[in-house]
């Protein structure tokens, strides 16, 4: 993790930080295509399509690689992925995406590993290299509920309240299949489901 600035719906990186972290990984012997080819981030909505945002991002930082990849984890657990080759026949590339569940129980029984202490250990770095921003304008919130057709049209004092919404589906992203049995304040959002995507009708 280097050090940046984040809101709800952007990320600055501190070009120090990102420059050491080049410096530090090649006096280790890492050469860049081994760890600054992949952008993997998150979009505070259930949407994953990448933003114009993201796709100049990906051109201006990435162009220059052999290869790269942009991946995108939505907040209702929905992934996209992108290789992008630009050398040869310069091609783009959809990829799947998947979590190795089969990995888990070896990973939970190393008597080296303890998830508590490595929870700890990323809350602390958290703390330490993450700057969070508030105030986010409102023209820059990409509501994209899609049980909500016309979105609140007001600033927001907290930024992340324009996406509490995505809550109610109900489920853990990181659990998939599993529906959590918090039910849906129906008096907040009228029409929208009450359990997340999968559930029994």
């Amino acid at each position: 993790m280097v050090r940046q600035r984040a809101t709800a719906v952007t990320v600055a990186f501190d070009d120090a930080a990102v420059a050491n972290l080049f410096d530090a990984m090649i006096d280790r012997g890492v050469p860049p295509e081994r760890f600054a080819r992949i952008w993997l981030h998150t979009h505070p909505g259930a949407s994953v399509t990448p933003s114009a945002t993201d796709e100049e991002t990906f051109a201006r930082v990435f162009g220059d690689c052999d290869w790269a990849v942009m991946a995108i984890l939505g907040r209702a657990g929905t992934t996209s992925a992108r290789l992008q080759v630009n050398v040869g026949p310069r091609v783009a590339v959809e990829m799947p995406v998947q979590v190795d569940w089969s990995r888990w129980p070896a990973a939970v029984d190393d008597a080296e590993f303890s998830l508590l202490e490595s929870f700890a250990a990323w809350q602390r770095e958290y703390a330490a290299l993450i700057e969070i921003e508030t105030g986010v304008p409102t023209e820059l919130v990409a509501y994209d509920d899609p049980f909500v057709e016309d979105p609140p049209a007001r600033a927001f004092a907290d930024p992340y309240e324009a996406f509490d919404s995505f809550d109610a589906f109900g489920f853990d992203p990181f659990l998939p299949g599993v529906i959590h049995e918090t039910p849906f304040d129906a008096a907040r959002e009228p029409g929208r489901p009450a359990a997340g995507p999968g559930a029994a009708g």
